[in-house]
């Protein structure tokens, strides 16, 4: 049986037109499925709606969180925190 990690999502309002030139069209289709999505994300879930495999998904999110678009908290056994958004604008 598989884990699900269940993440909690906060919103950091983001420029659109800044975070398309500095990510790629894959990583800031995963960046606007993460934040218009709803409170609460899994990995699975996520790479359902993208269509994204696993090492493509650890891609694209490894790049929004090396540009500052995504962070990530663990707050539990399976639990996380993403803030999504402008953190360094």
């Amino acid at each position: 049986m598989q884990t699900i990690y269940k993440s909690l999502v906060n919103r950091i309002p983001f420029d659109n037109k800044l975070a398309i030139t500095a990510l790629g069209s894959e990583s800031f289709y995963l960046l606007h499925t993460i934040y218009y999505g709803t409170t609460t994300v899994s990995d699975k879930i996520l790479m359902d709606i993208t269509g994204y495999g696993m090492s493509k998904h650890r891609k694209y999110k490894k790049d929004l969180m090396d540009k500052g678009y995504l962070l990530i908290n663990q707050v539990g056994r399976a639990q996380y925190e993403y803030t999504v958004g402008g953190l360094n604008e």
